[in-house]
């Protein structure tokens, strides 16, 4: 694991935590793993290790679910876009693309098991930020032969 990767998990962590306990993200939090994010990989640029490209193109998948935030009135919230923003920048397109994905299969499931123990209905909402720091979790944990 690199030290982008961890300090995304970090990221993940505390953000994770915080919109579970109370249903928000900390823009001041979100801002400044941003930039962090942005100077490891200015840094990272500037010593020819990777191109622009795989900076810019991590930005994507956030982007997306701003604009699917947008598009839903918010349905999809705009913490948890700037937040998967702010992942693409430490992990690129596809890495950001699995965790989102593993993700979404754990929210899901996680989502049935409250429906079938009727905790929760359809229309509940549950927060994603969670699921996205277990997601890149295991993604990692897999990465080095745990999983």
């Amino acid at each position: 694991m690199g030290i982008h990767e961890a300090v995304c998990l970090i990221f993940l962590g505390i953000v994770g935590w915080r919109d579970w306990k109370t249903r928000e993200v900390s823009g001041r939090l979100i801002a400044a793993a941003a930039i962090l994010g942005c100077a490891l990989r200015f840094g990272m640029w500037m010593y020819g290790r990777e191109g622009f490209g795989f900076w810019a193109a991590g930005l994507l998948p956030g982007l997306l679910l701003l604009a699917l935030g947008r598009g839903t009135k918010e349905a999809i919230g705009y913490g948890d876009g700037l937040s998967v923003i702010t992942a693409g920048i430490y992990l690129g397109l596809w890495d950001t693309l699995e965790t989102i994905l593993l993700g979404l299969a754990l929210a899901s499931l996680w989502a049935a098991c409250l429906m079938a123990g009727r905790k929760k209905g359809r229309k509940d909402r549950i927060p994603f930020l969670p699921f996205l720091f277990f997601g890149l979790a295991g993604r990692l944990l897999y990465r080095i032969g745990i999983g």
